[in-house]
């Protein structure tokens, strides 16, 4: 199993939910104006082959691209963790071939032409779902990725490595978590843990209540 598949899902949902997700945590962890800004944007720009002013009117009005771009960040987005419904339920042969234009190992141009198609448009909505695609052409995307998978797989073991952003998980702001696992409690500590809890709410209870008869005794 590919190892950009091998990780841990940082959210689910159709293109459009995911992408509104990915702005939100950028925008959440490096602000607008910060030093950092340019910076964090680098490796989208870099992956989908855009320049960084680019990506920042995709962030920012939060309008995602069309045609390459589209199927490019739509790999990004895969390989940084999340989970795009529409990956999930393409076919097999479509979903390997727009890999190989999401990773750049073809461009939408060079793919509509090797296939034949009369417009990269045309291309796109054959991906997408909104156009069904041939016998022969589906063998033809298939011969395609057979030929490149190993390029492919290395490519992107690669941009994982080098291009994987950094998003901080979301974490509810009332729990405290521990900051090493010596000091989590499991098994027989955890359960300890509980029962003296409540003892203690116990106690406690029976001391207003009992504070509450002397009071009442006295008058």
């Amino acid at each position: 199993m590919s190892k950009i598949r091998d990780r841990n899902e940082l959210f689910r949902g159709h293109f459009e939910e995911c992408f509104r997700h990915f702005v939100t945590a950028h925008i959440t962890a490096v602000p607008k104006g910060s030093k950092e800004s340019a910076k964090a944007k680098k490796p989208i720009a870099d992956f989908c082959g855009v320049a960084i002013q680019t990506v920042t009117r995709w962030l920012y009005t939060q309008a995602p691209p069309n045609g390459e771009p589209l199927i490019r960040l739509m790999c990004y987005l895969d390989m940084v963790g999340y989970t795009l419904i529409e990956l999930e339920r393409m076919p097999k042969v479509h979903r390997n071939f727009l890999e190989l234009v999401g990773y750049g190992l073809l461009t939408g141009d060079e793919a509509t032409e090797f296939l034949g198609y009369s417009s990269a448009s045309t291309f796109y909505h054959v991906l997408r779902g909104k156009y069904n695609s041939s016998e022969d052409k589906k063998e033809k995307m298939w011969n395609a990725w057979k030929e490149r998978r190993e390029i492919l797989q290395q490519r992107k073991d690669a941009s994982q490595e080098l291009l994987r952003p950094n998003i901080p998980p979301r974490v509810c702001p009332e729990v405290e978590l521990p900051k090493t696992t010596e000091e989590m409690p499991t098994g027989l500590e955890a359960i300890a843990d509980t029962l003296l809890l409540l003892a203690a709410q116990v106690r406690a209870l029976s001391s207003s209540q009992n504070i509450s008869k002397q009071e009442r005794g006295q008058q």
